[in-house]
């Protein structure tokens, strides 16, 4: 059962953040949390667009995308429709519509799409919609990006060793000594 406060108090600034630890904690993919709502029912509702990308890519099984949560009953694209959050519906449709299996689903989910969003938020979805397949693709490097995010204080470290021409010391016991003493002198 998922208690993690990052998984079980999300918003929209950690979604980066809950990006990374489920990268490094794939078996994490499938636990539940207490309603008995998975980590894509979460992002999903969050309205996390890359987190349901990376999820539904590393998860392609129709079944799990179909999972209802216990208490509600609801399945992860009810949720993102209740997030009002277009992206999230697209990516979802996406995969759905790559999925012998959720085809028809896709199809019915869609056809919801433009009475159950906020007027900005289908004005937004149709936006998008329009090259959906260039929004897809523009994920994938979005992800990457998050993944591999440096620590600020390495980034810094890099940058000031290089300006003063010095050798970027690449471990992080080597790098631990000059971080120490930069921060003493500070």
């Amino acid at each position: 059962m998922i208690t993690d406060s990052l998984l079980v108090i999300p918003n929209y600034n950690k979604e980066a953040e809950v990006l990374k630890f489920l990268h490094e904690h794939q078996d994490r993919l499938d636990d539940k949390f207490k309603n008995g709502g998975t980590v894509l029912h979460m992002a999903a509702s969050q309205g996390y667009a890359l987190l349901t990308y990376y999820i539904m890519s590393r998860r392609y099984d129709a079944q799990f995308w179909a999972q209802r949560s216990g208490e509600g009953k609801i399945e992860a694209k009810i949720c993102a429709l209740s997030s009002d959050r277009a992206a999230v519906l697209i990516v979802m449709l996406h995969f759905m519509r790559s999925n012998k299996e959720t085809r028809e689903a896709a199809k019915s989910l869609r056809e919801y799409i433009p009475e159950s969003l906020s007027k900005e938020a289908y004005s937004r979805f149709l936006e998008i919609e329009k090259d959906e397949e260039a929004y897809i693709k523009s994920l994938e490097p979005q992800i990457q990006k998050h993944l591999n995010a440096k620590p600020l204080t390495l980034f810094f470290y890099e940058k000031a060793c290089r300006f003063l021409g010095g050798q970027v010391q690449s471990t992080a016991s080597e790098m631990k000594e000059p971080l120490l003493s930069t921060k003493k002198n500070i």
